[in-house]
């Protein structure tokens, strides 16, 4: 008669048939020990010792195969697994290969909350550069972001003069600096000699009032003559002031 599953003929013992040990399994009619092999979970030559594959890996089959570790999303808390746990559905976390817990899923770039947690999106105006725990930061002055999730604010554009305050969500919040002009999130042209803009924003440049002159281009202010001196609007230089009759 046939050895039944989980035994093997012992030879030595005639027509005894011998319990595999050690985590090892046979199918029936095993003919010999080395048909007990060890079992999904379990690692170890056919016939020998089988040791449990540890935490952060895992073997899916019966076998002599080398335990495998966790993928990258996964992990695995106990011993002897036969599958890996993935991440919390939705948290938008990663792990890194053969994890052990799941605080080793960690929120991607760009969302933010607890280690094996769930994530949230870093909103507009706002981002987070690396994976982890770390809370989202505002984007600082001079850039924009107007997406949910991003890792990275974009710049106001470039050349342009414009500012933007810290956490600004649209490409409008950048702002021709004071000495520009320009609609907001464009082009900003600087204000010729002679004239000014002392604000952020939109406002038109303005022509230097008399008795003052502005001899660059791109100024906040106009510097007033010299006393009892004189100048007539939109003067360009100094020497435009004269003296007072």
């Amino acid at each position: 008669m046939a050895c039944a599953a989980g035994t093997y003929l012992n030879v030595s013992a005639g027509t005894a048939c011998a319990v595999c040990t050690g985590g090892a399994l046979s199918l029936a009619g095993a003919v010999n020990v080395k048909g007990c092999v060890c079992v999904a979970g379990y690692s170890g030559p056919d016939g020998g010792q089988c040791a449990a594959c540890g935490p952060g890996t895992f073997k899916a089959v019966n076998g002599s195969s080398d335990c495998g570790s966790c993928k990258t999303g996964t992990y695995l808390n106990v011993s002897a697994g036969t599958a890996c746990v993935g991440c919390p559905a939705g948290s938008l976390s990663n792990s890194l290969p053969g994890s052990t817990d799941v605080e080793a899923c960690v929120c991607l770039a760009g969302y933010s909350g607890p280690n094996g947690g769930q994530c949230t999106a870093c909103g507009p105006g706002s981002y987070k550069a690396i994976n982890g725990s770390s809370q989202c930061l505002s984007c600082a002055s001079g850039t924009y972001l107007n997406v949910s999730g991003g890792t990275a604010c974009a710049a106001c554009p470039a050349g342009n003069q414009s500012v933007s305050r810290s956490g600004s969500k649209e490409v409008t919040d950048c702002l021709c600096s004071a000495g520009y002009t320009g609609p907001d999130g464009g082009q900003c042209v600087a204000c010729l000699a002679g004239s000014y803009k002392a604000i952020n924003g939109t406002a038109n440049c303005e022509t230097c009032a008399a008795g003052t002159y502005l001899n660059m281009s791109a100024g906040s202010a106009c510097a007033a003559c010299q006393i009892n001196s004189f100048t007539l609007k939109g003067s360009v230089d100094i020497t435009d002031c004269i003296c007072n009759i």
